[in-house]
């Protein structure tokens, strides 16, 4: 016999078990060991071997391991074999594998049109081989599972489909799934104004950015009560006079970030860059300022670090920037401004 065999097959030591499967082509032993091994992590590395499809079975049908099943399911091409494990398999995850190999689409409508295949949780991924429309509408119109309607509305490609889920589905899983598939200006408009669900206006608004309609836009990032919206809304608009008003209004720093990063008048800037109570903010607007007096004022006064360092890297006075890099009381200041008198090539 083999001395790797007889590692394989009766030493006491799973782990030297384990590593003389490397040196095993036998595909009996492998077979055997697979199946009987009392380690189920020896029973694992066995199975990685083996390719013959009645053992594969075996395993995927009567190992009591519902991972070694489910790699035995995924090692097994015979589509009839595949559908009787999927069928009699009680763990969701071995049967999601067998109908994720499973391409033979009158087969797979055999399977998926079972009440209790639909109790698991499926995803996009169980319907790639399915491209019956007539099917697809109907899991998508009418199953009580909001995860196969789901699965159902990433998959068709009946637009009109969408746009009634998109109207009529309670579940915002779902409905979030078709908005972000549905081009339709007038539904998007109104589901970007009144729906309830924040993440649904924002993908609607994301889709309307180059709308001609700006007041559409200005409105939604005036007054929309999700900040996230308001945002995507602010990618459309160039108006500097809408901007700034959006600035002045919006009590979300990120908005407020976002706006100023658009705005181009000088004297704006320098207010935020002053008043605004976030530091992320008027470090935004310091970073856009080159007024001289103004930024040595901030860089000796805010009371943020990163506000500061920013007015530093914006200031091109000699004598003020030596004088940052030998007094601040600040080290990261004194380094910054030390960094700026090189990098304008004043000699220290």
């Amino acid at each position: 016999m083999d001395k790797y065999v007889e590692i394989a097959k009766y030493d006491i030591h799973a782990r030297k078990r384990q590593n003389a499967l490397d040196h095993i082509s036998d595909e009996s032993v492998l077979i055997e060991i697979a199946k009987h091994d009392k380690k189920s992590y020896v029973r694992e590395k066995a199975l990685k071997h083996i390719n013959d499809e009645n053992a594969l079975l075996d395993i995927a049908i009567n190992e009591k391991n519902q991972y070694i099943r489910k790699m035995a399911v995924s090692k097994i091409t015979d589509e009839s074999v595949l559908l009787d494990i999927a069928k009699n398999e009680k763990s969701v995850d071995v049967v999601r594998e067998a109908i994720n190999k499973v391409r033979n689409e009158v087969i797979l409508l055999d399977l998926l049109n079972r009440e209790d295949i639909f109790k698991q949780h499926f995803t996009y991924s169980d319907f790639v081989a399915i491209s019956d429309e007539d099917f697809l509408s109907e899991v998508a119109y009418e199953n009580k599972y909001w995860w196969a309607r789901k699965a159902a509305c990433k998959r068709t490609r009946n637009t009109k489909l969408l746009i009634e889920i998109l109207k009529q589905d309670k579940c915002e899983d779902v409905r979030y799934v078709c908005v972000k598939r549905v081009y339709h200006e007038s539904l998007l408009k109104e589901l970007a104004l009144n729906d309830k669900c924040g993440r649904i206006r924002f993908i609607a608004v994301k889709h309307l950015i180059n709308i001609k309609d700006k007041d559409f836009l200005k409105d939604i990032a005036l007054n929309d009560e999700d900040a996230s919206v308001r945002l995507a809304a602010i990618d459309g608009i160039k108006d500097q006079k809408t901007l700034i008003r959006i600035a002045g209004k919006d009590k979300d720093s990120n908005v407020k970030c976002k706006v100023l990063e658009k705005i181009n008048d000088m004297i704006v800037m320098e207010y935020f860059a002053i008043k605004d109570e976030n530091a992320d903010v008027r470090r935004v607007a310091v970073c856009k300022i080159r007024n001289q007096t103004i930024l040595m004022n901030i860089a000796q006064n805010d009371s943020s670090e990163e506000v500061c360092i920013s007015a530093i890297k914006n200031i091109e006075n000699e004598s003020f920037l030596r004088d940052m890099a030998e007094n601040s009381p600040q080290l990261n200041l004194r380094k910054v401004a030390q960094q700026k008198l090189n990098e304008l090539g004043f000699i220290t």
